[in-house]
């Protein structure tokens, strides 16, 4: 008698995947774009599967013809390391690049092309906060705005209706909960010099704008 191995193991295709990604889009949350983190709390497939089917989420948006949720922005140091010292105030503890991704629109790519490492990007901003602490007399905080602090009503809506009137950060939003209260906040603060126009704007409802929503607290 012979002994010979079978794979009974099913093999997941390309476009089982791709499938499942649209059913999640189109049927369950019903929007026009979908983020990794909205797929992985209804997917029938795991993060494993995608990279080995695909390499990247982008690279399987790109496959299904589904819109990037995300886009490289091109930023300064200076403003890589003011979200940095946003984040980190929020959650009152040094912040994980996959915080960083959590609490901007911006994804790690941004942190490894300017620097090469989180580790690295962390050392450079310390070094930052003290140089800037140090000439903190002499340091010029005039600065010159081409828009107003607070956003119109039509530029308001635009964004509320770009996030899909939900918190970007928790996903609250007044439609399953009357009493959320969304604000449109800077991502990079009015204060250090970030305009009121739509690519620096973002919905975060009462709590989240305040730092209170860390939830590993």
């Amino acid at each position: 008698m012979e002994f010979n191995y079978i794979d009974r193991t099913k093999k997941i295709t390309d476009d089982e995947i791709i499938n499942d990604v649209l059913y999640v889009k189109n049927i369950l949350l019903k929007k026009d774009k979908i983020t990794s983190r909205e797929y992985f709390q209804f997917s029938k497939f795991g993060k494993k599967a995608i990279t080995n089917h695909f390499g990247s989420w982008n690279n399987l948006l790109e496959r299904a013809n589904i819109e990037k949720t995300r886009k490289y922005k091109h930023l300064s140091k200076e403003e890589i390391f003011i979200l940095i010292e946003e984040i980190w105030l929020k959650l009152k503890k040094q912040p994980t690049i996959r915080e960083f991704e959590e609490f901007t629109p911006h994804t790690k790519k941004i942190i490894l092309n300017k620097f090469g490492k989180w580790s690295i990007c962390l050392k450079e901003f310390v070094k930052w906060e003290e140089n800037r602490s140090s000439n903190f007399d002499s340091f010029d905080f005039t600065i010159k705005h081409k828009t107003p602090r607070e956003p119109s009503k039509s530029l308001r809506y635009d964004v509320l209706k770009r996030d899909n009137f939900k918190c970007v950060i928790c996903g609250k939003s007044p439609v399953t909960n009357p009493n959320i209260e969304l604000h449109i906040d800077h991502i990079i603060p009015y204060s250090c010099g970030g305009e009121t126009i739509i690519c620096n704007l973002q919905t975060l409802c009462s709590e989240c704008n305040l730092g209170k929503s860390n939830k590993k607290d």
